[in-house]
C-alpha cells in the first residue's frame, strides 16, 4: 500500500503544460533557497507545471529521479498521445507511466536496457538523460547533432560508448554543463539538476547555432628580461599566455583581452613610483614588487617573478583563469580573468552573480573589516577603517574554481614585504 500510494503521488506530481506555457507566482518550496544554484531552475519548472514538490512545500531538490518520471514529463510536453503499451516486461499496462514509455519508445527516445527490459523505476543518470533528450531533440525536429570538445573534462572517458555523442551535443548546448571538470556521466541527475537540465532545454533557440560551451586553449609560458628605464636594473620574467584557439569574433576579443594583462605586467615598473601599497586593484601585485625594485639599486637578477595560469572553468559558456602571482622569496598573490565564452566580454562578478551582489558583497566587506580589526602584523601603513564602506568592490578580479566563485581580494603590503592576500571563497555555485 505504501509503494501504491507513493505511486500516486509521483504520478500527481508530473504535469500536462507545454514547456511554453506560464504561469506565474514564486514557487513555495520551503528548501529551495533564493542563494541555491537551482532556484531559477525550480521556478522555471514550476511555473511552467513541468515539475511541482514531493508536498506543497517541499522540492527535494537532492532527491532523485526516476527514468518513469523523465519521460512521463515529456509524454505530458506532447499533450499525452497514445501509445501501445507492452514494449518492456517490467512496464505493467496499468502503470501511471506505462502510456509515456510506450510512447517514448515508439518514437525513438528510449529503447531500453535490452531483453525487454526498460527500469522504470531506477534513477536516472545524467548520461541517460542527455541521451533522453537528445534523442527528444530529434524527436522535435531540433539540433541534435551539434558536438563539442570534452577533452577538458577530467572524466570524459567514463561516459559510455552509446552516450558519448549525447553528452557533447548536451554540452555544445548549455544543457548539461557539469561541475568543474567532471561531468559525472554515471552520477544519479537529483531533482534540482533535472530541473536545470529542462530549463536549459526549453530556453534553447534551436534556430540558431550552438552556443560556445567551452573552448580549445593553449598554455604556453613567455619568458623575457625586464629592463628598468629608471636604472637599468634588469629582472627575469615568466608569464604563462593563455590563448583560445580559433578565429571567432569572440576568441579574438578574448585573446586580445589576455594580451592586454600580458603587455601590462611586461611594463608595469615603468610608472609605479610613489603609489600606494594597500588596497590595490587586483592586478596591483605586478607594481608592488617592481616599484620596490626600480627603485632599489639592485641591478642584478634578484627579484625574479613568475605569473602561472591555470584555466579553473570552461564550460558553460565560461573561461575562467586564475593566475597565480609568485616573486621576491616566493611570496604570491592571486588574480583572476573571466570571459563570456560567446561574446568574448570580460565578466563582471558583480553582474554575472547579480542576485546574489548582496551576500558577495556582506562576504567581502566583513573580510575587509576583520582586516581593519586585526590587521597582520608589521604592516607598513595603517589600514583606514574609513576605506571600507566606500570600497569599490568592482574593482575586484574573480575565478570560478569548481563552479565556485572565487574573489580575489585587495593587496595590502606588510612591513616585512609580505602582501596580504587571501582569495575569499564566497559559497555562491553557478550551473547543475
Amino acid at each position: 500500500m505504501k509503494r501504491l500510494t507513493t505511486v500516486l503521488i509521483l504520478c500527481l506530481l508530473l504535469t500536462i503544460i507545454p514547456c511554453s506555457s506560464y504561469a506565474a507566482g514564486n514557487h513555495p518550496f520551503a528548501d529551495v533557497k533564493n542563494s541555491d544554484w537551482y532556484n531559477d531552475a525550480v521556478q522555471f519548472v514550476y511555473n511552467r507545471g513541468l515539475m511541482k514538490g514531493t508536498n506543497p512545500t517541499t522540492f527535494s531538490p537532492e532527491g532523485r529521479a526516476t527514468r518513469g518520471m523523465v519521460v512521463t514529463i515529456l509524454h505530458n510536453l506532447e499533450n499525452n498521445p497514445d501509445a501501445e503499451t507492452g514494449a518492456f516486461s517490467d512496464v505493467a499496462d496499468s502503470a501511471w507511466y506505462a502510456k509515456a514509455v510506450a510512447w517514448a519508445a515508439e518514437n525513438g527516445i528510449v529503447s531500453g536496457y535490452g531483453g525487454g527490459l526498460f527500469g522504470p523505476d531506477d534513477p536516472v543518470t545524467r548520461e541517460q538523460m542527455a541521451v533522453i533528450l537528445n534523442r527528444y531533440s530529434e524527436f522535435k525536429g531540433y539540433d541534435y547533432a551539434a558536438q563539442t570538445n570534452l577533452s577538458d573534462y577530467d572524466d570524459v572517458e567514463k561516459i559510455s560508448s552509446y552516450a558519448r555523442k549525447s553528452m557533447a551535443w548536451a554540452n555544445a548546448w548549455g544543457i548539461i554543463n557539469g561541475s568543474g571538470s567532471h561531468l559525472m556521466p554515471k552520477g544519479y541527475a537529483n531533482r534540482a539538476q533535472i530541473a536545470a537540465m529542462l530549463m536549459n532545454f526549453c530556453k534553447t533557440d534551436w534556430t540558431g547555432q550552438p552556443p560556445m560551451a567551452s573552448a580549445e586553449v593553449s598554455i604556453a609560458r613567455q619568458d623575457f628580461v625586464y629592463t628598468s628605464p629608471r636604472n637599468g636594473a634588469t629582472n627575469a620574467m615568466h608569464y604563462d599566455l593563455v590563448t583560445v584557439l580559433g578565429n571567432s569574433p569572440a576568441a579574438q576579443k578574448i585573446n586580445k583581452a589576455i594580451r592586454a594583462d600580458f603587455r601590462a605586467f611586461q611594463t608595469a615598473g615603468d610608472s609605479v613610483s610613489g603609489e600606494s601599497y594597500y588596497f590595490m586593484n587586483s592586478i596591483g601585485i605586478r607594481h608592488e614588487w617592481l616599484s620596490m625594485y626600480v627603485d632599489s639599486d639592485q641591478t642584478d637578477d634578484f627579484f625574479p617573478c613568475t605569473v602561472a595560469a591555470e584555466v579553473t572553468q570552461n564550460g558553460g559558456g565560461v573561461l575562467s583563469i586564475q593566475y597565480t602571482a609568485r616573486y621576491l622569496y616566493d611570496y604570491y598573490c592571486e588574480y583572476g580573468l573571466t570571459f563570456d565564452l560567446n561574446t568574448g566580454e570580460q565578466i563582471s562578478y558583480l553582474n554575472y552573480f547579480q542576485k546574489d551582489k548582496s551576500k558577495i558583497i556582506s562576504t567581502i566587506r566583513t573580510y575587509l573589516q576583520d582586516l581593519v580589526n586585526n590587521p597582520p602584523a608589521m604592516f607598513m601603513h595603517n589600514v583606514e577603517a574609513a576605506l571600507v564602506p566606500g570600497f569599490d568592490f568592482s574593482r575586484l578580479d574573480f575565478y570560478i574554481d569548481g563552479r565556485e566563485l572565487v574573489v580575489c581580494s585587495p593587496r595590502i603590503m606588510a612591513g616585512d614585504g609580505t602582501v596580504w592576500n587571501e582569495s575569499i571563497h564566497c559559497g555562491i555555485y553557478i550551473g547543475a
